[in-house]
């Protein structure tokens, strides 16, 4: 939560800083099996600029994602703001830093006003300020439309570095922030650092491969052999080193530490993009802070804008919705015929059904209980008949005499005749040109016939394992057929 001391007269204020925000000492990493420091050592004061120059993959990005808390140091010691990156301590990765990455990371279908909007809710800037101060950088900066996307790469590269300053914060770390850009916008960027530096005194650190602008600093620190050669003030080296080259200033105090003067780049005696003051923001009224809720609200109305604009995502989306909701769903009501040689059942239902001292009848009826509609035939021509002509899916055949056998074969030690086995079997047929539809079917109906033998073994008290098949067979049950094929729609 922002106190409400750090907003003012509707200007937002950065917390006062310390005198020293930034200390490494003697810091060690590997990357990929490449020495990347070995021992480099770095200071760094508020209300200055400290620029990291260095050649082409010497290190300095890495160095800057270690000060944010991107990248993990392998040994050695690194305060930031008076915290360690990646430490539940550290103020890193939070409202008190601007980074600004050497790539294009912000969002490449939001116009610039949805951009400033977004970061600046996350950071509990009001919309009214978030307004005023794009107008505020339009006086600075030469910027696009504010209701364009961004498309061109100097385009990019203003936007990130003013974002990366959006919400004052109390670092500001920036990786060659400047490169692609023409002389008029590096001016444009190095006239507004100086000016920040002067006004709520941040720590800038600036990642350069070039040497003018790292003259442009307060301070350089050469980076070179996986270490801090050298830490210089800017003053100093003008002040006790005259008529000297940039390229020999550097080289000398890289090969003796000999300090010379250089004359300062005139950028800063131009009088293009004049750096307004910051004014009272009279007509607005005194901001508050907001709750973390308004966070959450924000990434939401981001994904809502992202998911209007790129409309081909929603067709997945539709596509996935309807196949959860129409696909993988067991049929219930399942229509089967039943030939009963037992009863007299006929093309209706069978009347025995519900007062019925028939096994057979028993069976049908706890099979219509599992989700199968029973349908009753006369004859078995008339039953396969109706197969063929009403695509029923499945027959069913009671043999005559199925009660007395299951009787017999419950009550006699051993069976007299040869054919009570038969007809103690039902017979059924299933469909399986639909191997999933035939499979639920066989499954229903085999868990109809089990719990039709359980209540017969418990009616003469007998153990109910004997209706268990005899070898245990290991399955998956209530197979759900939506999650198994949700994966093949995702891909």
């Amino acid at each position: 939560m922002v106190h409400e001391s750090r907003f003012k007269s509707g200007i937002y204020y950065s917390q006062s800083p310390s005198k020293c925000s930034i200390v490494l000492n003697n810091v060690f990493k590997t990357h990929n099996n490449r020495n990347i420091f070995n021992g480099v050592n770095l200071v760094a004061h508020s209300g200055k600029i400290c620029a990291i120059l260095g050649e082409i993959n010497s290190g300095k990005s890495m160095l800057l994602s270690c000060l944010v808390g991107g990248d993990k140091v392998d040994k050695g010691h690194i305060w930031v703001l008076g915290g360690q990156p990646r430490t539940k301590s550290s103020k890193t990765l939070t409202k008190y830093i601007g980074y600004m990455p050497q790539e294009f990371c912000l969002y490449r279908t939001m116009t610039v006003l949805e951009l400033f909007a977004y970061f600046g809710n996350l950071y509990n800037i009001n919309h009214k300020f978030i307004l005023w101060r794009i107008s505020y950088y339009k006086h600075i900066f030469t910027l696009p439309p504010i209701n364009s996307t961004i498309k061109k790469l100097s385009e990019k590269r203003i936007i990130s570095f003013m974002i990366a300053l959006f919400h004052r914060p109390r670092l500001v770390v920036l990786d060659e922030p400047t490169i692609g850009l023409d002389i008029l916008k590096k001016n444009q960027i190095w006239k507004y650092l100086h000016h920040v530096i002067t006004t709520w005194k941040p720590t800038v650190i600036v990642a350069t491969n070039n040497i003018e602008e790292a003259f442009s600093a307060n301070k350089i620190a050469y980076l070179k052999n996986n270490k801090i050669i050298f830490e210089r003030e800017v003053e100093e080296l003008h002040r006790t080193n005259p008529n000297k080259s940039i390229d020999t200033i550097i080289e000398d105090l890289y090969t003796s530490l000999i300090s010379t003067n250089f004359e300062k780049n005139a950028w800063f005696n131009s009088n293009e993009s004049e750096i307004p003051h910051n004014k009272k923001l009279s007509i607005y009224k005194r901001l508050y802070p907001r709750s973390n809720i308004w966070k959450f609200k924000t990434i939401i109305i981001q994904n809502i804008k992202f998911l209007t604009r790129n409309f081909w995502y929603d067709v997945y989306v539709v596509m996935l919705y309807l196949h959860c909701i129409y696909y993988g769903k067991y049929p219930k009501s399942i229509p089967i015929v039943v030939y009963n040689q037992e009863t007299d059942c006929g093309h209706d239902q069978c009347k025995h059904i519900d007062n019925c001292s028939y096994f057979s009848c028993h069976f049908l009826f706890v099979l219509s209980q599992n989700g199968v509609q029973v349908n009753y035939y006369g004859s078995e021509f008339l039953t396969k008949n109706s197969i063929t002509k009403e695509s029923i899916p499945g027959f069913i055949k009671v043999p005559k005499n199925y009660t007395m056998a299951i009787v017999n074969s419950l009550t006699q030690s051993s069976l007299k005749e040869r054919d009570e086995l038969l007809k103690s079997n039902i017979n059924f047929e299933i469909d399986m040109s639909n191997f999933e539809f035939g499979k639920h079917l066989k499954q229903n109906i085999l868990e109809a016939h089990k719990l039709h033998l359980i209540d017969v073994y418990s009616q003469y008290n007998l153990s109910t394992n004997y209706a268990d098949i005899p070898y245990k067979i290991h399955e998956y049950k209530n197979l759900n057929l939506t999650e198994n094929t949700a994966s093949e729609i995702i891909s």
